[in-house]
């Protein structure tokens, strides 16, 4: 565990992060994704098992969406209301594949709809087999809760193109 950023050092990388997304699009990409899943910075804000902070940027599921809502909303106004923002997400974290960020749709719900709000146009939902069913007692994997939550578009993702575990196979043969 390192040392919790400063909000002078969040306030500096949300600027980064409307600063690039205005540089992508004046170098002509075609939209940009916020990548926010997998242990990486903005994830660990959104976990409550890595996000352990007393502050405005910590606390309920709300709460953990602020440092990913004020970095949407800074590309949103670098690059304008039509270039499309996609937002990367996953349940499962590197290492921990079993983990989820929300427990529930409705917890999921309290994640995702703030960050939607902000600007994104579009969901990358990642998860570690796209085919298994996100939450008990329902057959939606998570894009399908996401399109279901949001009313977004959905990208899937997770073993896609593989009809085995990989990793078993090299393991256990």
């Amino acid at each position: 565990m390192g040392e919790p950023l400063s909000v002078e050092e969040i306030q500096s990388i949300v600027a980064a992060f409307g600063k690039a997304a205005a540089e992508a699009k004046r170098v002509g990409f075609d939209g940009i994704e916020i990548h926010g899943a997998h242990g990486y910075l903005i994830d660990q804000f959104l976990w409550e098992k890595t996000n352990h902070r007393e502050d405005a940027y910590g606390g309920d599921a709300v709460a953990r969406t602020r440092f990913a809502v004020e970095i949407v909303k800074a590309c949103r106004a670098a690059v304008g209301p039509d270039y499309p923002i996609v937002f990367r997400f996953s349940q499962w974290k590197l290492g921990h594949y079993d983990e989820k960020l929300a427990q529930t749709p409705e917890e999921l719900a309290a994640i995702l709809l703030p960050i939607r709000d902000a600007g994104v146009d579009i969901f990358h939902a990642s998860t570690r087999r796209y085919w298994k069913p996100e939450f008990a007692g329902s057959e939606k994997n998570l894009a399908g809760w996401t399109k279901v939550l949001t009313g977004k578009p959905v990208i899937t993702v997770g073993s896609v193109g593989l009809d085995t575990n990989v990793i078993e196979f090299f393991t256990e043969g």
